[in-house]
């Protein structure tokens, strides 16, 4: 997405190609979905239900964090299909930055899923 500027000089969103953006936006969703069904049996069932239903809701920032801090907490070795999913997800949503406790949470998911190669 780019930005101009307009009468006012506020920096304004310019969607490129919408086609593009519905593309990259749906491809996130199946990541976070993937992700998330892959380790189906590491997380909560009520957790498990938010999460969907952050998806649901294309709340796809929120969903990649909630699954990263659920993978944090339970033990087990995942999937590296797994970590895939969520690393395409991140960068296609922009690789914006992370709280510290998602950051730390995320650097120690990817490092389990790399553990395990």
């Amino acid at each position: 997405m780019r930005a101009r500027l307009d009468e006012l000089g506020r920096s304004q969103p310019v969607i490129v190609n919408r086609s593009m953006d519905v593309e990259s936006w749906r491809a996130t969703e199946q990541d976070l979905r993937s992700a998330l069904e892959s380790v189906a049996t590491l997380v909560p069932a009520l957790s498990h239900s938010a999460l969907n239903e952050y998806l649901d809701h294309n709340e796809l920032g929120l969903a990649f964090e909630s699954i990263v801090y659920e993978l944090d907490r339970v033990d087990g070795v995942l999937p590296q299909g797994t970590i895939d999913s969520l690393r395409s997800a991140y960068d296609r949503m922009g690789q914006w930055p992370l709280d510290a406790p998602y950051r730390e949470a995320c650097e120690r998911v990817h490092a389990r899923g790399v553990a395990s190669l």
